[in-house]
This record gives C-alpha cells, sequence and structure tokens, in this order.
C-alpha cells in the first residue's frame, strides 16, 4: 500500500464527516449528561474546549449525582480490575490441556508477567476513565499503543473525542480519534519531514506552541494481501493526518498497521445495531433535572422566607431602610398601616420538599447501583472469594441486574488483554509456549470479585437443589437417582472457581471407584465367612442329647433330607 495521496485523505476526512454526522444524533443527550451528572469528561463536546478545562457545571444545584456515578466507576475498578489482587489468568480453549504441569507453568509465567506490566504503565488509570464514563454516557474507549518505556501506553478517550462504527457482528471496528498536538508535539513524534508546510514553517520560526488539530483513523486493511509482512498490511490500518492542512498540503502525518485491534469500546447496553450504548445516567436524567430543579427552588423559597420581598408607603419612600439583624429603622405613625412589611408570606414545605428530595436521590443510587458497590467496597479488606460471598448474600438480586453490563464489560477486557499479549509477544518479553500448544489461542479466565460473585450465584442453585433432592429422598428414596454426583461436585466446584489442576481425573477417580468397590466386596465376603465360622463353632458347642428348640430344628431338617 502506497503512502495515501490528496485522494486518500479526503476519502478518510469524507468518512470522518460520515461518522460525525452519524454520532451527533447522540450529541444532544451527551450534552445534558454532562451538564446535571458528569461535566469532568464532556469538554469534548463543546468545540474550544479541547485544549483547555471547561467548568460545565453552570446548571448543576448538587453534586449528588455526580458522586454516585463516581461510586459506581470506584466500584467496578475494586470489582473487575483490582491492583491490588488477581483479577484474571490465561488459560486455552481446552481446560484438560491446561492442566499438564508444563503448559499451566507456562500460562501462570504469562499471566504475571503480563500483569507486570499493567502495573507498570498506566493501564488501571485507563480502565477507571472506562469505568467513569460508560455508566453515565453509555460508551468508554481506550486505545492502547506500544511504548518504548513501559511497553504499553493506555489513552482513554472522553466523550465527543472519537466516532465509532460497527460491523455485521455489532462490534466496533473503527474509531475515528480527535485529538489536539503542539507544532513542537508534532515535529517530534512524526519527523519534520512528514509534517505540513504550516507546521514546518511554525517550527523554523520557533513558534512551537501552537495547537494543531489531529485525527487519527483506525479500521479494518480492506487492502491487506494476506501473507503479506509489510508493516501496511495488517488486519488493522492507521493513518493520522493533519484535519486542517490545505488541499494542496496532504497533512498525512503516518500510516501504518496493528496486527490486532488497538483499542477497546465497553456500551452499557446497546440497542439494536447502534454504534454507541446508553447507561444508567440515560435511565435518570429526568430525574437529575428534577432533583437540580427542586433544590433550586426550595432554595429559593428559604431565600424568600428568611429575606422576602418588603413593602413600605410611598411616603417613606427616601428613608433609609437598616435592614441588618437588630437593625433600626423609622416610619411615620400618622399614616395607618404604616411601616415596612413583607410583600407577601413565604411559606415553603420543607418537609414535602425533603421527601421529593429523598425520593430522587433513591432513584439515581438504585440506578447507578450504589449499595451494590458501597457494599463491594465495604468488604473489599477480605479475600476474594470471602468478599463475592458477601456480597452474593446481601445484594444478590441487584448483582443479576448488573450481570449483563459486566459480560459486556468482559468483551473490553477481552480486547484489552489480547493487545497487550500481541504488544509483548513480539517484543520479545513473553517465553515462548511449549510446543503441543503453538499455534493455539490463548483465552482468559476472570477471577476478579464480580466474576467469583456470579459464579456464587450458579453455586448457589446447586445448593439449593442439592437441599431439596435430599429432603425429597427421606420420603422417596428412588428421589436421589435424579441427580448425577459428578456433575454436581464439578459444576459446583468450577462454580467456585477452584482450580482444574486440583480436581481427580476422570479416568483415576474410576479406578478408584472399582478398586474400593472390590475391597467393600471382599471386606463383605469376609464378614460373611466369620460368621458362617462363628455360626459353626456354636452349633458344635451346643447341647443335642435333650428336647430342646435347637434338636427340633435338626430333627425337621433332617427328616426333610430323608
Amino acid at each position: 500500500m502506497e503512502l495515501p495521496g490528496v485522494t486518500d485523505i479526503q476519502k478518510y476526512k469524507k468518512r470522518h464527516k460520515e461518522l460525525l454526522y452519524n454520532r451527533s444524533h447522540w450529541e444532544p443527550i451527551w450534552k445534558d449528561l454532562c451538564s446535571y451528572v458528569l461535566p469532568q469528561y464532556g469538554r469534548a463536546l463543546y468545540p474550544g474546549f479541547e485544549t483547555r478545562p471547561r467548568r460545565g457545571d453552570e446548571d448543576m444545584v448538587t453534586s449528588w449525582p455526580t458522586l454516585a456515578a463516581r461510586v459506581t466507576a470506584a466500584g467496578l475498578q475494586s470489582g473487575m480490575t483490582s491492583k491490588s489482587r488477581q483479577w484474571w489468568r490465561a488459560s486455552l480453549p481446552d481446560p484438560e490441556m491446561a492442566r499438564f504441569p508444563a503448559i499451566r507453568r507456562w500460562l501462570d509465567e504469562v499471566t504475571y508477567r503480563m500483569t507486570f506490566v499493567m502495573g507498570q504503565s498506566n493501564f488501571y488509570e485507563g480502565t477507571y476513565g472506562v469505568w467513569s464514563q460508560a455508566p453515565t454516557y453509555g460508551t468508554g474507549v481506550t486505545v492502547f499503543l506500544e511504548d518504548f518505556e513501559d511497553v504499553i501506553r493506555a489513552h482513554t478517550l472522553m466523550i465527543g473525542e472519537y466516532a465509532l462504527a460497527s460491523d455485521y457482528t455489532l462490534r466496533n471496528n473503527t474509531l475515528y480519534r480527535s485529538f489536539y498536538m503542539r507544532t513542537w508535539e508534532l515535529v517530534n513524534t512524526f519527523g519534520k519531514e512528514n509534517v505540513s508546510r504550516q507546521v514546518r514553517n511554525e517550527y523554523d520560526r520557533n513558534n512551537t506552541e501552537q495547537w494543531h488539530h489531529i485525527i487519527h483513523a483506525i479500521e479494518p486493511n480492506d487492502d491487506r494481501i494476506r501473507g503479506g509482512r509489510s508493516n501496511r498490511n495488517m488486519p488493522y490500518r492507521s493513518v493520522y493526518f493533519e484535519a486542517d492542512a490545505s488541499e494542496d498540503d496532504e497533512g498525512v502525518l503516518e500510516v501504518k498497521g496493528y496486527e490486532e485491534k488497538p483499542f477497546a469500546t465497553f456500551r452499557w447496553e446497546i440497542a439494536g445495531r447502534d454504534d454507541y450504548g446508553f447507561g444508567p445516567g440515560w435511565v435518570v436524567l429526568p430525574d437529575c433535572k428534577e432533583l437540580h430543579a427542586t433544590l433550586r427552588d426550595r432554595g429559593v423559597g428559604i431565600e424568600k422566607s428568611v429575606n422576602p420581598p418588603l413593602q413600605a408607603p410611598v411616603a417613606d419612600m427616601d428613608k433609609v431602610v437598616n435592614a441588618a439583624p437588630g437593625g433600626l429603622s423609622f416610619y411615620s405613625t400618622m399614616q395607618p398601616g404604616g411601616g415596612i412589611k413583607p410583600l407577601y408570606e413565604v411559606a415553603p414545605d420543607l418537609n414535602g420538599i425533603q421527601l421529593s428530595l429523598t425520593e430522587l436521590r433513591q432513584l439515581i443510587d438504585q440506578a447507578y447501583y450504589k449499595d451494590l458497590f458501597l457494599a463491594l467496597m465495604a468488604r473489599s479488606t477480605g479475600s476474594a472469594e470471602k468478599t463475592a460471598r458477601e456480597v452474593v448474600e446481601i445484594q444478590q438480586e441487584k448483582l443479576l441486574m448488573l450481570s449483563p453490563a459486566l459480560e459486556r464489560a468482559d468483551e473490553y477486557l477481552d480486547d484489552a488483554i489480547n493487545r497487550i499479549f500481541g504488544i509483548m509477544l513480539r517484543g520479545g518479553l513473553l517465553p515462548p509456549p511449549p510446543p503441543d500448544i503453538k499455534d493455539q489461542e490463548i483465552t482468559i479466565e476472570y477471577v476478579s470479585i464480580f466474576a467469583q460473585a456470579q459464579q456464587m450465584i450458579e453455586s448457589a442453585k446447586i445448593e439449593q437443589g442439592s437441599a431439596f433432592i435430599a429432603q425429597l429422598s427421606s420420603l422417596y428414596p428412588e428421589a436421589r437417582d435424579i441427580l448425577n454426583p459428578d456433575a454436581i461436585g464439578e459444576g459446583y466446584l468450577s462454580a467456585i472457581q477452584i482450580p482444574q489442576r486440583m480436581l481427580t481425573d476422570p479416568r483415576v477417580r474410576e479406578q478408584i471407584r472399582r478398586e474400593r468397590a472390590e475391597a467393600e466386596r471382599q471386606a463383605a465376603q469376609m464378614a460373611q465367612m466369620q460368621q458362617i465360622i462363628e455360626q459353626g463353632k456354636t452349633l458344635s458347642e451346643a447341647d443335642m442329647s435333650g428336647q430342646n428348640a435347637l434338636s427340633a430344628l435338626l430333627e425337621g431338617a433332617m427328616g426333610g433330607i430323608r
């Protein structure tokens, strides 16, 4: 693939324009969410604020919705991608193969090295940015690029900085991100020979602090020739170009490719073929607006009741009124009804307003699963298994409601881990795989608190079913034949994240059972023989001379023989 010319760049600019048009239908509600819930991440929605802060909270009276969103972000970080405890491990599609010692050691080493890189880089800052935005705006995006010092560098984008497109599988496969770089950054990053004429002139004049609009296009490489080894012949195409470059100055900064998708998206919930998601913030946006309006009205009512509008006789118009606490004002007693009085009485129903505010706050907290995440963080000091069990016991219903979003978050983490694995493998930072799995795909097993909690919901069902059959068997013994003990045991242990390597191989298990059955059969035979011997000894010592039950029994037996 040759370096794109003017025609190619116009193609990218045209697609960027089309993607922005598709995104424009989402922007009004994003701006509302920015104004009433999460203004910190929405400045890219407003032209002119891409490179400088924007307060954005002018329409807000309370921080309650923002704090609820922050609790959700912290809960997702703690429950899914905690830096202080293991939350994932490498595995194989075939669990049996993953149990072989040499393969298990390799998988554990891969997990350790990748986890170390995540901890040394800004990976967890990137995930927190996604957990912060997706519950409110519905979508979060991180671009993972190679970094010379930290191996990887996570760039989590703010809402409004990017435009997405999806393929027929409903997965995002195209990202056009927009950002700004200074003149000196462009020259240092892409080289003076690759920047536009305008940037070169600014750099030569030492005018290096000027900002320039850059577009980074990432999309599937439709022109790829399979089997080619070129940097531009990879599954994903990457094109950097200056958005404000003149038509006669291409402004192409860099063209290259990626072996795997270099970005990951988390969409809290999607409808149909939507490229973007929606989340709890969308659901409670009307409640957030009403909360701000009610608090504003309450403040006005209290202010009017404390400092009401006044009325005074026209004759006292030019007199000084001392409205300070304890102040003294004079008025004429010659006029009936003289003096300064409130224009009207203001008595706001503070109890009724407080009940309304409490209801609105509860609705916001419920939408953001605040109780669930607070319960998680309050119990996060114990082991992951204990914490997961406590969360299930207390918040099982809410965890079930949250499960679809957690499964979509796993898709985000799948892409992120796959990208990090590819970067480290190509960089020689991972040990060579054993020959038996050289061409096999690596899968990801999640062992975070939320992953274990979801599994424990299944284990609770197994416990309930087994307890019911046990009770039923006391009345109907044949009921115990309903269940398969091996399947129940394996399913339960898998649900509580017991490693597969700790389980006995089914073939060994069957051999143990055969040996146990044979031992029990032999023991039963020995017991039977011992009983016969003891009976014979007793008979030999019995008195057969008189008339008794034993002699009568023997006589009857002998008579039968005759």
